[in-house]
């Protein structure tokens, strides 16, 4: 019982860390936020990655920046299997960046998604958008995972 207290207040501690340490500050710019993101996310700290670009989003969502930014933090909720989360940001990124240079990549996100949730004929249709939208191999290797 005790190990269990334990392990479950490091992890308390170690969140209240990651948020301390990474929570962007309110004057901080989005190249600095989306720099300690990426490095957050090469380290496979996706929670991380989730906690800082999402406070960001939250403070600066009708930011221009938000078209660099939000594609992370989508990439992101799908490596944890949010995928809810996904999908409602997916859909607001869509209405707002129907032209983005990252559509491609968010179809097949949504692809992923889409599988994932064993939804087959959405999943390629999904695939089949990001192909049109211009994906090219190799998109990645989220589909790899968990097969």
């Amino acid at each position: 019982m005790s190990k269990h207290i334990f392990s479950s207040l490091r992890w308390c501690l170690v969140g209240l860390v990651t948020t301390i340490t990474f929570t962007p500050s309110v004057g901080q710019s989005a190249d600095k936020v989306l720099d300690t993101a990426r490095r957050l996310y090469a380290a496979e700290k996706y929670d991380s990655t989730i906690t800082v670009l999402g406070t960001y989003v939250k403070k600066h969502g009708t930011d221009p920046s938000m078209e660099k930014i939000v594609p992370l933090l989508a990439e992101s909720l799908v490596r944890v299997g949010k995928y809810s989360n996904f999908g409602n940001l997916f859909n607001i990124y869509r209405k707002q960046y129907p032209r983005s240079d990252f559509m491609p990549r968010l179809f097949y996100l949504e692809g992923v998604v889409a599988a994932r949730e064993q939804r087959y004929v959405d999943a390629v249709e999904a695939f089949s958008e990001a192909l049109r939208a211009g994906a090219v191999p190799p998109v990645d290797s989220l589909a790899l995972e968990g097969a």
